[in-house]
């Protein structure tokens, strides 16, 4: 059986540059859930993942934004993690983001968007990806949204 993933992925405006009709073949007018949806999004299976919400690409500018606000000890914030291509950038934005040394930063999650296997792995810990990386038809960002 082929391993399934329940995952939300939004495509921010920093890392799409253009329009829905804009978007490379492969992905448009594709659905990101198709009819064994239900099952593969299952509470139980939602419930197993280790993060609520990854930002990936979050140490470009607008990335980085959105983890500074998550980071910001919100009550109720969800586990959530970094992502991105470098892991040495990441743990220095895990650092400058632990709440005044009394918490540990987020986690750090490494896959480059030419890796689909890493993306892959990467999507299969988290309910969402929000992506800050881009401009995608630059970057071949399709792949995280295959994964």
């Amino acid at each position: 059986s082929t391993m399934r993933s329940c995952l939300a992925l939004v495509l921010t405006s920093s890392s799409w540059s253009g329009n829905a009709m804009q978007l490379p073949q492969a992905i448009r007018g594709t659905s990101m859930l198709d009819e064994q949806s239900s099952e593969a999004c299952s509470a139980d299976l939602r419930a197993e993942k280790e993060f609520d919400l990854i930002v990936y690409g979050a140490t470009g500018f607008t990335g980085q934004l959105a983890a500074k606000y998550l980071s910001t000890g919100l009550p109720g914030a969800p586990p959530w993690a970094l992502g991105g291509r470098n892991q040495a950038e990441l743990t220095n934005l895990s650092s400058e983001l632990a709440v005044g040394g009394s918490q540990p930063g987020p986690s750090t999650l490494v896959a480059d968007l030419q890796d689909l296997q890493a993306l892959q792995a990467m999507t299969q810990r988290a309910k969402v990806v929000l992506t800050y990386a881009g401009p995608y038809e630059e970057y071949g960002g399709e792949n995280l949204i295959k994964a």
